[in-house]
């Protein structure tokens, strides 16, 4: 069975072309609203790494190469790892020196958003009982009495200013720890910075507001708190630092098309632990988008690519670009649901967002096993999504994060993506992790394509050059940075780029093309024929047809020869040019002059000595073999009287027969008491 996005056939087609004028009159009002909602600035971000982490220092330099204006902060701690810490490790290598650095930089009330790159942990340990987060049952009990000080990073890092755990004596709610805090920018539709944030550094009071959880509210006036006295707090992860490369490029240009980039609602038929989200969610959102799937029989949906573990019933794929997927995901039904976010790799919209309602689907980061039949967010950038919101540690199902809000506030309402991820979240201070770029912010119109074009191939024994034109599919009013990869052979070694080094190009404002050189370099390494692939890398403002140009490299004459002799071996020291494996004493490089066999004891068949008569005397003969394909080499006879003085000695074809073309060297016998010859091989200079 496949689903795909559609209308009922038996209405009248007036009302169907009705309706459709009504949605997107509807979409058309929300969408310019959007457009006048403040955007967050690259200023207002700052992002925390960890500069002896070498991804999360790879991280952090791709990002700011994206969006230059964001700040930095370098926690430059090599005690720092990825995964679960204790909250005392989360105050000491977090918390505080976080806190100095916004101090001593003036930086606290400016910054809207804090950013954690991958290599950092996301998860806090509960203060009395570590990982009782892991265990839905007890986290069950830990959080009905009051107790649970457990928490993620990220979502401990939105209060940065309040010590929470003070007062805290293991007792039910007797510090702010306990338990969650309710979020003041929940289902809110203002930007953030709509909020004064002068006093976000203030101690707040928190209030026991029941139900085991706390209010925030200002100690002077016993007001509830504002969005402006939190943080919000988004995190660059994955499985692979490629992986959140190629994350951070997708959402330079998010953008969807409500007429047929389906958002996905997967609710089994038995759920109810939702709330009713699903339910308001799709009255929200059925209006405004016409490919929204509601799904709520005991059909599981899967994507187009691949499948799941064997004995799953009622599956039914899905078709066509998804620009969100939401669900139940590893909690629809007691099957084994293993790798179903794989199978949507491939057709994912540039900016796909996946929010499930399941306790653990934040958990993977940092290498944290477990619960792999759930969503998890690392593996959804794997498969090229690139937003998501979910959970760390149980959250209870009051606490996951709401669609409604989510869907509405980000792909409606104009809200950055990290502001619509937290206008979702009830609570802080409890189990949310936002993983996405935080300043994207949606788009419904499709960006211009760039695509590659290139012909012809290079070698390293000869000057052509090859010309790459870079094209757009429409001009753009301002200059366009398009961004290149380069894979299969390695710039600067295999080869050079007239007019650079550099990592892409610039189409000028008003123009459609732009056009770079490649030519091959000559190196020592045998290395056969290399195919360079060049791909345009994801960027701001325009889109990539994912076709690459593959331009061949031939390698020398020798490197080939080398290759085809020693294709196993190749790169390692038996194939270099000085090597003599066979131990004839001749090596690779002579044995290749000659055309030897160079696995063969061919000492015989290589220079020989002889002397003959002449009219004049006797000469004595130094006969060689020569290689005719050796075009890559130069031959140099010298001989010597006393093996101390060598000079040149004149070499010409030999008339003598022998399997291969042959040079010889001759010289009188007269007068001399002895003449030594030695043969000299070079590779032949550029």
């Amino acid at each position: 069975m496949t689903i795909s996005p559609g209308y009922h056939t038996g209405l009248p087609k007036l009302w169907l072309l009705l309706q459709r004028l009504f949605r997107l009159v509807l979409l058309w009002i929300f969408c310019v609203q959007g457009m006048s909602v403040a955007a967050l600035l690259p200023n207002q971000v700052l992002v925390i790494f960890n500069s002896p982490d070498a991804a999360s220092l790879a991280v952090w330099q791709h990002y700011q190469s994206k969006h230059p204006g964001v700040h930095g902060f370098d926690l430059n701690n090599p005690a720092v790892s990825p995964g679960t810490i204790s909250h005392a490790e989360f105050v000491t290598t977090l918390r505080t020196p976080l806190r100095a650095h916004l101090e001593s930089q003036d930086l606290a009330d400016q910054i809207l958003v804090l950013v954690l790159t991958k290599g950092l942990p996301h998860r806090i340990q509960d203060l009395q009982a570590g990982n009782v987060g892991d265990l839905s049952g007890e986290a069950y009990d830990r959080i009905n009495a009051g107790k649970a000080t457990y928490a993620s990073v990220d979502s401990e890092l939105t209060l940065l200013w309040q010590d929470l755990e003070e007062g805290e004596a293991g007792g039910a709610m007797d510090s702010a720890a306990d338990n969650r805090v309710e979020n003041p920018y929940f289902n809110q539709s203002s930007p953030v910075s709509a909020y004064n944030r002068s006093a976000i550094r203030s101690a707040r009071h928190f209030e026991n507001g029941g139900a085991g959880r706390w209010r925030m509210m200002t100690r002077r006036k016993g007001e509830l708190c504002t969005p402006g006295d939190m943080y919000l707090v988004s995190r660059l992860d994955g499985n692979s630092v490629e992986a959140v490369v190629g994350m951070i490029n997708r959402a330079l240009t998010p953008w969807y098309d409500p007429e047929t980039d389906l958002l996905i609602q997967d609710r089994n038929a038995a759920g109810t632990f939702d709330g009713g989200d699903y339910t308001l969610t799709r009255t929200l959102m059925t209006p405004l988008w016409p490919a929204f799937l509601h799904e709520e029989t005991n059909t599981f949906l899967i994507g187009s690519n691949g499948d799941l573990p064997a004995g799953n019933p009622a599956t039914s794929r899905i078709t066509g670009r998804v620009a969100a997927l939401t669900g139940y995901g590893g909690n629809h039904d007691g099957y084994n649901r293993s790798g179903f976010i794989g199978t949507y790799a491939g057709q994912l919209a540039t900016g796909a967002v996946y929010s499930g309602y399941e306790s653990y689907n934040a958990r993977k980061f940092g290498g944290t096993g477990g619960f792999g039949d759930q969503g998890q967010l690392s593996d959804w950038i794997d498969a090229g999504g690139t937003f998501g919101v979910g959970n760390a540690w149980e959250p209870l199902a009051s606490g996951a994060p709401r669609n409604y809000a989510l869907l509405k506030r980000y792909f409606i309402d104009g809200l950055s993506w990290v502001e619509a991820a937290w206008s979702s979240a009830p609570f802080l201070s409890w189990q949310t992790v936002v993983i996405g770029d935080p300043l994207a912010v949606a788009s419904f119109t499709p960006p211009p394509t760039v695509g590659l074009s290139a012909s012809g191939s290079l070698s390293e024994t000869s000057d052509d050059r090859v010309t790459v034109t870079v094209e757009l599919s429409a001009a753009q009013p301002t200059d366009m940075e398009i961004g290149l990869a380069f894979s299969g052979a390695d710039p600067g070694s295999d080869f050079d780029l007239i007019g650079g080094p550099f990592e892409g190009v610039t189409i000028q404002a008003n123009a459609r093309t732009a056009s770079f050189e490649i030519a091959a370099r000559a190196d020592d390494l045998p290395e056969g024929t290399e195919q360079l692939e060049i791909r345009i890398e994801s960027g701001g403002g325009y889109q990539t047809d994912g076709s690459p140009v593959v331009i061949p490299i031939g390698d020398s004459p020798l490197g080939n020869w080398l290759v085809e002799n020693f294709a196993a071996e190749s790169g390692q020291d038996i194939a270099s040019p000085d090597a003599d494996p066979d131990g004839d004493g001749i090596a690779n490089l002579i044995e290749y002059a000659m055309g030897l066999d160079p696995r063969t004891h061919d000492r015989d068949t290589g220079p020989i000595l002889t002397s003959e008569a002449t009219p004049e005397g006797r000469d004595v003969v130094y006969r060689f073999p020569i290689n005719p394909a050796a075009t890559d080499v130069t031959w140099e006879v010298e001989s010597s009287k006393d093996l101390l003085s060598w000079l040149p000695h004149p070499a010409a074809p030999s008339s003598s027969p022998m399997d291969n073309p042959t040079m010889e060297a001759r010289s009188s016998m007269a007068g001399e008491a002895l003449r030594f010859f030695r043969l000299r091989v070079n590779v032949a200079s550029d």
